[in-house]
């Protein structure tokens, strides 16, 4: 039996909705049993996005451990940063989450940490367990009883799994952030990397969640600063765990947002007709089921026809 925790931190926004879908996981493979441990916020005074759909989280029976975040009991003072940057919030959930997971006594094989707000496709759950389970593949020399080479070839079924000590999963991989000048001129170059889910084996997942106590408690600094998507990348090329990319697959999920998101005059804007807004997901999972997106014979062609429902229909 492979195990998998699944870590969800931050804020709770539409679990409402993507509960429905989180719980169909377990049953989607044989020989895969998956956790979901849960650290989220209660509130968080400085955010821009209203809570939807409060759980009580004791209900949900796919959860096999959950708590709820206070502002206050954060160690760095939450309300005196920025409005609207999360970075401490993230950094603190997620070490909150981590620290959940390994209250619990059990022996896990990989940890996927993302959030409450987005859906994934089949494809990326088959392809997080092919991390896992995948062989060389190709052939190799057929020898006989005392090792000598019988003319014949045979599939090479030795195992090749893709997460170490050494390397973490994500969408993008570490890639460069282009600092611009106003005179059009590249100033700075930062690694950076798409921050919506990562996936490693518990001793990388407990590495790259000290970082709440690097940045906030023992106030490191790292030269591209504490900026979105460029601290993840920073911080785990300093620690020396290489993020890669899942390859074709990293990018079959979507972010929940709202309508006004999907446009170009609102902050925070500019999201692909592809992704669904709250309502879109709930009218969505009210016609097809909750299972639908997980269960065909080709889970390419149903998020290709999840994702044209979510482009073509009202936001």
């Amino acid at each position: 039996m492979i195990n998998i925790a699944v870590m969800l931190s931050g804020h709770p926004k539409y679990l409402d909705i993507t509960q429905h879908l989180f719980k169909h996981w377990d049953s989607l493979y044989e020989n895969v049993k998956f956790d979901f441990f849960l650290s989220l916020w209660e509130s968080i005074d400085n955010d821009y996005e209203s809570f939807e759909g409060v759980l009580d989280y004791s209900k949900l029976d796919w959860v096999t451990k959950w708590e709820t975040l206070k502002e206050e009991d954060c160690p760095y003072d939450l309300k005196s940063h920025p409005w609207g940057e999360h970075q401490p919030h993230y950094m603190y959930g997620l070490s909150r989450v981590n620290k959940l997971r390994n209250s619990y006594d059990k022996t896990y094989d990989a940890v996927f940490q993302t959030r409450g707000d987005l859906i994934f496709s089949k494809m990326l759950l088959d392809e997080l367990v092919n991390c896992l389970t995948r062989k060389r593949g190709g052939l190799i020399a057929k020898l006989d009883k005392d090792g000598n080479y019988t003319g014949k070839s045979q599939p090479d079924e030795r195992p090749n799994p893709m997460l170490s000590s050494r390397n973490i999963k994500s969408q993008s991989g570490t890639d460069l952030h282009n600092t611009i000048g106003p005179n059009g001129n590249i100033i700075s170059q930062e690694f950076s990397t798409a921050d919506c889910w990562f996936y490693g084996v518990p001793e990388v997942m407990d590495k790259f969640s000290d970082m709440f106590d690097y940045f906030y408690v023992k106030k490191q600094k790292l030269p591209g600063g504490v900026m979105l998507h460029i601290f993840q990348a920073e911080y785990l090329h300093k620690i020396g765990i290489y993020n890669s990319p899942l390859i074709e697959f990293g990018g079959a999920f979507s972010v929940i947002r709202e309508p006004i998101r999907f446009t170009f005059n609102f902050r925070g804007g500019g999201f692909g007709l592809g992704s669904p807004s709250p309502d879109q997901l709930k009218r969505f999972l009210g016609e097809k089921g909750s299972r639908w997106i997980y269960d065909g014979e080709n889970s390419n062609e149903r998020w290709n026809e999840s994702a044209a429902y979510f482009r073509d229909t009202e936001k």
